[in-house]
């Protein structure tokens, strides 16, 4: 187990309505991450989708440079970037760019994208998005560590080329690979510094994948390390928790069961689920989302950790494809994770 456990926050800007009430969730996102530094959190990550009906704001990078301003010590990732819709030549100069102006605080974040709509804009087909990511995954690591390099593969040509400026972080900013599929776990062990578990798979999904991207990494001569990602939510007691989750959870747990991001035939609470009205917040919850009291998350988190080996935790406090919980909220979450949690694990 490590010595301590990092603790990270999921920026979601969804949902917002359109104008000047958008502009006051991004104000409001930057104030969350400016609290989340004062209480002790080591990172914020920022996620990717486009044509989202939720308002899901599309260019992380933008908002990572806006916090960026708002932080002094918080590194600033993205999680995840949808690197097959983009050149990764010119993530790699957006990145570094990201890590120069923050002093060395970037986490380059990446996947493999599992959304129709967010392809289409791009003329992309999803079908080349794990040939993709992994091409894009070589040419970064090669813009990081070479002075100058060519590459031929069989979605890029670069001949000669030398990227700038260069990062801050040494030898590069980490990559960070996420996913659930084997070829994801396979792309975390080889090309990437930690692999980023999805957020909404059941304990019994996660252990084996763990289990499976620890021995591909071991086997890659390079050392695993897990990024548990949980949907999460802390209050004063159990009940009032459980209260203010169970709306917000439940639209979202919906909507994935309606996407098929769930594995299924593995989750012990899909069992016998045939409709969306199946899906109940207390079917969904056990063992998939960090809830309750922070006693009661204090020793949820420890036996996530002992069970997974986990040396980072992001909290997904704002879900993206639910309408809340309000800002005021978020910020009373925050506190009582820094006053009452964070602690726990220094």
């Amino acid at each position: 187990m490590p010595e301590r456990l990092r603790f990270g926050i999921y920026m979601a800007v969804a949902d917002p309505p359109a104008g000047k009430a958008l502009v006051r969730r991004v104000e409001e996102t930057r104030r969350e991450a400016e609290l989340a530094e004062q209480c002790g959190f080591d990172f914020c990550l920022v996620g990717e989708h486009h044509q989202d009906p939720d308002g899901f704001l599309p260019s992380p990078f933008l908002l990572l440079a806006a916090i960026a301003a708002r932080t002094e010590r918080l590194r600033l990732g993205t999680g995840v970037l949808l690197l097959p819709l983009q050149h990764p030549f010119k993530v790699a100069e957006d990145a570094a760019t990201l890590d120069v102006i923050s002093n060395g605080r970037c986490i380059l974040g990446v996947g493999a994208g599992y959304q129709p709509r967010d392809f289409t804009p791009f003329g992309v087909p999803p079908t080349q998005r794990g040939s993709l990511l992994d091409e894009g995954l070589q040419i970064i690591r090669a813009c990081w560590t070479e002075e100058a390099f060519s590459f031929r593969g069989r979605h890029f040509t670069l001949q000669d080329v030398s990227q700038r400026p260069r990062p801050v972080q040494k030898p590069h900013p980490p990559i960070w690979v996420g996913g659930s599929s084997q070829k994801a776990l396979e792309r975390a062990a080889r090309w990437g510094d930690a692999w980023v578990t999805d957020p909404l798979q059941h304990l019994a999904v996660l252990k084996p994948q763990q289990a499976a991207y620890r021995r591909l990494a071991e086997g890659q001569q390079r050392r695993p390390c897990t990024v548990l990602m949980r949907d999460a939510w802390v209050a004063r007691t159990r009940q009032e928790a459980y209260e203010e989750a169970a709306g917000n959870m439940l639209h979202m747990f919906r909507y994935y069961w309606r996407n098929k991001a769930f594995v299924d035939e593995l989750d012990p609470a899909l069992q016998g689920v045939v409709a969306e009205s199946d899906v109940t917040f207390d079917r969904m919850a056990e063992d998939r989302v960090l809830l309750g009291s922070a006693a009661d998350c204090v020793a949820q988190i420890k036996r996530w950790q002992e069970e997974t080996g986990a040396e980072c935790l992001v909290l997904r406090l704002r879900q993206a494809h639910a309408d809340g919980p309000p800002h005021e909220k978020i910020m009373s979450a925050l506190r009582i994770f820094g006053e009452e949690i964070i602690g726990q694990f220094a």
